[in-house]
């Protein structure tokens, strides 16, 4: 096996003191613009990641995955994702530390394996944190300094099932809806959607609401009169989404073909049946955890994708 790059190979690669190498490296000093290019140059072509080992020795050498818990999280991943998460890390010995943006300095500071970011932080957090040079982060987001990020779901991928199932059941024209609770997670969606459904020759139309009754009327009525006669909703339950149809004089699929993201029991035992794109928040929380428990227990980490399945309904299958 090939031996760990030293902190001292670092330095002597860049040509700066051991001292200085850890000042940049540990992000807790500001050194100079060319002595900190010098060492993270260095540090990245010998594959340098920080030991947390003397951490470790403190603990017994057991692993701990740190958790940012931004202050905006939606709903699917604390339910799904992070409790199965967290299950999966105990069984396998690996210790889960939660902390709120405000705490998060303090639980990097303590020596932890690896950061997990929950939700959409304060843009501002990723400047201010000092980030030990090679410390893993997962997040929805790429984090400022070189630190890698996890992208979540493919949106190509969901991207191409939803125009490709919408394609198969004769639609024209899809509509992309978006809800107040979309903002920030599904919104990344939208340049492959409108993608997907362009190279199908399929006309594509946007539109958001608040989440009221009255804002949903009015989405449904400026999408259907642009041609819309298929919808993908994210950001809104069901019941009130179908409701606002309804009040418009419309009803699905007679009308115009439903598909939303949702994950529950209440999509499935509506009327009509709801078809529903799901981020399988189980399965891809232990794909998650596993990822997460091979990288900081030093296993080789194989790529791989999280999955989601959509579910074909009633809403949005023409007779």
């Amino acid at each position: 096996m090939k031996p760990r790059p030293t902190l001292a190979k670092v330095a002597h690669i860049a040509g700066v003191s051991k001292s200085s190498a850890a000042n940049v490296l540990s992000g807790r000093r500001k050194m100079s613009a060319e002595t900190t290019r010098r060492v993270l140059e260095a540090a990245k072509t010998l594959g340098y990641r920080a030991d947390t080992a003397a951490s470790s020795l403190s603990r017994g050498r057991t692993q701990v995955i740190g958790v940012l818990v931004a202050e905006f999280v939606p709903g699917l991943v604390v339910s799904g994702i992070s409790a199965v998460f967290v299950q999966r890390c105990s069984a396998a010995g690996v210790v889960v530390t939660f902390a709120g943006q405000d705490r998060v300095q303090a639980l990097i500071d303590s020596g932890i394996d690896m950061l997990i970011v929950l939700g959409t932080p304060d843009p501002d957090l990723y400047s201010e944190l000092h980030l030990p040079f090679g410390l893993p982060v997962i997040g929805l987001e790429m984090l400022s300094g070189g630190q890698p990020g996890w992208g979540g779901h493919d949106a190509g991928a969901i991207a191409q099932a939803v125009v490709d199932h919408f394609q198969v059941q004769g639609a024209q024209h899809i509509g992309w809806l978006m809800g107040p609770a979309a903002r920030g997670t599904f919104e990344q969606w939208t340049p492959d959607l409108k993608q997907a459904a362009v190279a199908a020759g399929m006309g594509w139309s946007t539109d958001t609401h608040d989440g009221t009754a009255k804002s949903l009327e009015k989405s449904w009525r400026s999408l259907l009169g642009k041609g819309v006669d298929a919808v993908f909703s994210v950001g809104v339950d069901s019941s009130p989404l179908f409701d606002a149809l309804a009040s418009v004089g419309k009803a699905a699929p007679k009308d115009v073909l439903v598909v939303v993201q949702g994950e529950g029991i209440i999509e499935q035992a509506m009327t009509p049946k709801v078809s529903t794109l799901s981020l399988m928040a189980q399965e891809s929380g232990v794909a998650i955890a596993d990822m997460c428990i091979a990288t900081v227990t030093g296993q080789e980490v194989p790529p791989f994708e999280l999955p989601f399945e959509l579910t074909v309904r009633e809403s949005s299958v023409r007779a």
